[in-house]
């Protein structure tokens, strides 16, 4: 549809402004005018058209009566006078550039407003296929964008939404904001921010809000954005270069062994426990959030046990206390919803220590409401700072030193500085011992809950699913610390090895019986299994 020069887009269709010189007058004025377009006849509105609108929305919108009684009032007169006239708000002055002006300044408001009540339909049909603007959606949303937030809070993040987030990405329509659209906007925005922590909270917070409200208006093809805002975090950790160079990758051998030796005194055993289900790719907000009652138990075909838990809850510190947030919380990090396997070895552990819980006498009911984190239960939270805070004399008993870097002060004096190693050591050796397990990049990021790569999303699996649970479970059994006896390729008096080395075996299968066969492998755990036809196919697998 073309469009006048003089046509300006408003709240999801088009207004129309006008100058006229009027030299009727004792004094020359100039009139501005806005006007706005009928979507049934694509002119602009006359008295009589707008009117029968506005009736017809009083009718299909009762709650907003209120507002459209005083302009059907109004215009009531116009349409008996001059029905077939344009409607239209103006204001004048002596020059056209002060008559516009002044326009805009006194009766932008009141046009908008009118717009919303006019187009309110055409806005709902076209949301529903994502073909508003997001500029457009704030407007017809700004009475309940944030609600649930405090009156300064919600100043806050509204000033936010309109100052860093509507400029970068307020023309752009719904169904255009995919996560490549979102990604490179949010990096527009977090380049140009200069602004402290506090305020990229509230930034973060105001377009997290914003996504919620296209979801819960019936437009989810946003959602990529609820991960991708915290591109919007600011440097956390600066100048770190020299530390993480120093940092061991993992535990070798000799230090593993050590620990899991202290830890498999019976004295130890809460300890083991929640150290193996860090081992199992849980952190400790995860561990301090669930409870026994989220696991869950998938028996096999040979009486084996594969243990899952759907990481919905996690601890987060207030101040001096600890909060639990739900996945049903905004500020819930999205991609730490998943389901977690436990290793094996960690389910023995697991029934070890619930063994220990039932001997203290305490209830199956009181287990169930137990926290994972908790030594029995009715417990205050356990979280991230108190189980750190035990890990510290474990890693020290077990021989597993701290670094201590050389670095260099302001002055260029040089001096070392010593830095506790702790959980991120565990942590590192967990993914380490997933990866010599086979894990690919889905599961590393499946286990730990990280931000999902675009690779990710183009090959999804459904990763709250039985069988891609299975499917992990049978890669984690290939290593365990419970190991009865350990493989020559993992050191002499090793205690933590694998339990079947992982290796690869080349086998010529030739079929002579003339018509199709079914070939099976089988093995203690998972199978990566690839057909070469040749000797060049053969080398290149």
């Amino acid at each position: 549809m073309a469009h006048s020069h003089n046509d300006f887009p408003i709240s999801g269709y088009w207004g129309r402004q006008k100058v006229h010189h009027n030299t009727n007058r004792n004094k020359m004025q100039y009139d501005a005018r806005y006007m706005l377009k009928n979507p049934a006849t694509k002119k602009v509105y006359t008295n009589a058209q707008i009117l029968t609108d506005l009736t017809r929305r009083k009718k299909e919108y009762p709650g907003l009566a209120l507002l459209l009684e005083p302009w059907i009032a109004e215009i009531t007169s116009r349409a008996q006078k001059n029905p077939d006239a344009e409607f239209s708000l103006h204001c004048s002055d002596s020059t056209e550039e002060r008559a516009l002006a002044r326009l805009k300044k006194m009766r932008w408001n009141e046009l908008e407003t009118l717009a919303q009540l006019l187009y309110r339909p055409l806005y709902e049909r076209n949301l529903k296929y994502g073909d508003v603007t997001v500029r457009d959606f704030v407007t017809y949303q700004a009475n309940t964008l944030y609600a649930g937030e405090t009156p300064t809070t919600r100043t806050r993040l509204i000033g936010s939404l309109k100052n860093y987030i509507l400029p970068e990405i307020g023309e752009s329509k719904l169904n255009t904001l995919d996560a490549g659209r979102q990604k490179k906007a949010l990096e527009t925005v977090n380049k140009k921010l200069s602004v402290g922590k506090t305020t990229r909270n509230t930034i973060m917070r105001a377009y997290r809000g914003l996504i919620l409200a296209f979801e819960s208006s019936g437009w989810t093809g946003c959602s990529a954005g609820l991960r991708l805002v915290d591109l919007l975090k600011g440097p956390t950790d600066p100048n770190n270069a020299i530390i993480r160079s120093c940092r061991v990758a993992h535990l070798d051998d000799t230090q593993r062994t050590a620990l899991f030796q202290l830890l498999s005194d019976s004295a130890h055993l809460y300890d083991l426990f929640w150290i193996a289900l860090l081992y199992s790719g849980m952190d400790p907000a995860d561990i301090a959030g669930q409870t026994y009652g989220d696991i869950e138990e998938l028996t096999m075909q040979d009486g084996s046990c594969c243990y899952t838990v759907l990481i919905s809850h996690r601890v987060r510190k207030l101040s001096d206390r600890y909060s639990t947030l739900q996945a049903t919380n905004e500020n819930f990090p999205i991609y730490k919803f998943r389901r977690l396997v436990l290793t094996p070895w960690a389910g023995q552990v697991l029934l070890r220590r619930l063994e220990q819980l039932r001997g203290l006498g305490f209830s199956t009911d009181q287990i169930r409401e137990m926290r994972l984190s908790a030594e029995k239960p009715g417990d205050a939270i356990v979280g991230p700072d108190e189980l750190a805070k035990r890990l510290r004399p474990l890693l020290q008993q077990a021989g597993i030193p701290d670094i201590s870097p050389t670095r260099t002060d302001k002055k260029g004096r040089a001096y070392r500085q010593v830095i506790k190693e702790d959980i991120n050591l565990l942590l590192r050796d967990v993914r380490h011992l997933a990866k010599q397990c086979g894990a690919d990049d889905v599961m590393l990021h499946t286990m730990f809950g990280e931000q999902w790569s675009d690779t990710d999303e183009e090959a999804y699996l459904d990763l709250l699913g039985d069988s891609y649970a299975v499917a992990r479970w049978q890669r984690l059994r290939r290593w365990s610390p419970l190991a009865p006896t350990p493989l020559s390729t993992t050191g002499k008096g090793c205690l933590a090895g694998y339990t079947h080395v992982p290796a690869r075996h080349i086998l010529q299968v030739i079929n002579s019986t003339g018509h199709p066969v079914t070939l099976t492998l089988r093995a203690p755990y998972a199978l990566s299994a690839y057909w070469a036809r040749n000797e060049k196919e053969r080398n290149a697998s």
